[in-house]
């Protein structure tokens, strides 16, 4: 059961830190990074690509990460009721 519970964890986390990096770090960005600079724009725009790609891949993985873990504990509790 412990590594369900892992699943879940793992899991929430991943969506929980999509959530993050979706509403948090666009306002962020612009308050680190002087934009008005050809320098400040080209690291604004790998900032923002690379929070995309980590947003895009977090949010699905946490999502599967999550159903695996409630699968997990769900047969664990079946397979522990029948025996």
């Amino acid at each position: 059961m412990r590594s369900g519970n892992r699943f879940v964890i793992a899991g929430v986390g991943l969506i929980v830190l999509s959530a993050v990096l979706t509403t948090g770090t666009s306002v962020l960005g612009f308050r680190l990074v002087d934009s008005g600079s050809p320098g400040g724009q080209s690291l604004l725009i790998a900032l923002q690509t690379v929070i995309v790609i980590v947003n895009d891949i977090s949010a699905p993985l946490g999502a599967a990460l999550l159903a695996a873990g409630l699968v997990l504990v769900h047969l664990k509790r079946t397979r522990g009721a029948r025996e």
